[in-house]
C-alpha cells in the first residue's frame, strides 16, 4: 500500500455521515478482521506496521466493513 496520512484519513471518515457499528458488530468485526489477518500470515502476505496502523484506525472509527472497503478503493 502507499503511504497514507492516518490522521488525515481519521478526519475525514470523522466527517462522513455513517451508521457506525454498535458494541457487538464491532466485536464481529474486529474479530473476522484478525482472521483476516492471520490469513495474510499463512499466505505470506503479512500486512506492513503501516496497514496495521489503517486498519485498527478504521476498528476504532467503527467503520462498517463495506465502507472501509470503499473508502480505500478511492
Amino acid at each position: 500500500m502507499m503511504s497514507i496520512d492516518l490522521d488525515a484519513l481519521r478526519n475525514e471518515i470523522r466527517a462522513l455521515d455513517f451508521v457506525r457499528g454498535g458494541p457487538a458488530e464491532d466485536a464481529m468485526w474486529r474479530e473476522d478482521d484478525e482472521d483476516a489477518r492471520a490469513n495474510l500470515v499463512i499466505e505470506g502476505m503479512a500486512l506492513t506496521p503501516e496497514d496495521d496502523a489503517l486498519f485498527d484506525m478504521m476498528r476504532d472509527e467503527r467503520v462498517p466493513p463495506a465502507l472501509a472497503t470503499q473508502i480505500l478503493l478511492r
